[in-house]
């Protein structure tokens, strides 16, 4: 095997996810060893959504550290995606020409044109994609906590629909009591007032419900709630 060449991805955080995606396809397909930004996992602690370095009050370290990669390089890789330049990515751009380095763009490769028809054909509304990430993440932790009510004996001789449901009604009543009595701070959970935590409650034990019996509510409640945007006002005339 030949010596890979080494690529350096270059271009602004926002497109960090873009940049994880060519990182791979220049890996895959052109045996390349590609360095560039990092992304990071939505679990990483205080994440924002782009520019990390700026927020951890890193940047300029960082930056520094990005040409040390150029130096390595090859050739730099220019996500460019809807032909935007940065600062930072323009001083590493003309750093790597003084190098005389390749300089590839996104948007005239090959490889940008594959991403972008990736995009095309996945690319949602803001609205779809939050949609779908709370179902995702909705999914996720009923899960969980199925997974500690069943440890807790919960399920334990006691699959019994009717009293499920029952019990969803009872945190409800509880949530009322708590604001007959001024919505006292709640006696377990710290911080929190009576009726923020049998909210909680009933949404627990909906999701450990939907959750073992295999019930789609996440996906169900996205999908009611679009169609309650379609209904007449007051859904025709209702009272309440």
């Amino acid at each position: 095997m030949n010596k890979p060449k080494v690529i350096v991805l270059c271009g602004s955080t926002k497109f960090v996810q873009i940049m994880a995606v060519v990182g791979w396809l220049l890996e895959r397909d052109e045996g390349a060893i590609v360095m560039g930004l990092h992304l990071m996992p939505w679990w990483y602690p205080d994440c924002p959504q782009d520019h990390l370095a700026e927020h951890e009050g890193v940047k300029d370290k960082l930056d520094e550290l990005h040409m040390r990669k150029i130096d390595l390089a090859d050739e730099i890789y220019i996500v460019n995606k809807d032909h935007y330049i940065g600062n930072s990515t323009t001083r590493e751009i003309e750093y790597a020409q003084s190098k005389d380095l390749t300089t590839r763009w996104y948007t005239d490769d090959s490889i940008g044109t594959k991403v972008d028809e990736m995009l095309s054909g996945v690319m949602r509304s803001d609205d779809e994609c939050q949609h779908k990430i709370f179902i995702d993440i909705f999914n996720y932790i009923s899960e969980e906590v199925n997974s500690t009510a069943t440890q807790k004996g919960w399920w334990l001789g006691m699959d019994n629909d009717a009293e499920k449901i029952a019990l969803m009604h009872s945190e409800l009543s509880e949530a009322l009591e708590a604001l007959r009595h001024d919505n006292p701070p709640d006696d377990n959970v710290p911080g929190f007032k009576g009726v923020e935590t049998e909210l909680a409650d009933t949404i627990i034990r909906i999701m450990d419900y939907s959750f073992e019996k295999n019930h789609r509510v996440a996906e169900a409640l996205v999908a009611k709630m679009l169609f309650n945007k379609t209904r007449e006002y007051k859904h025709g005339g209702k009272k309440f």
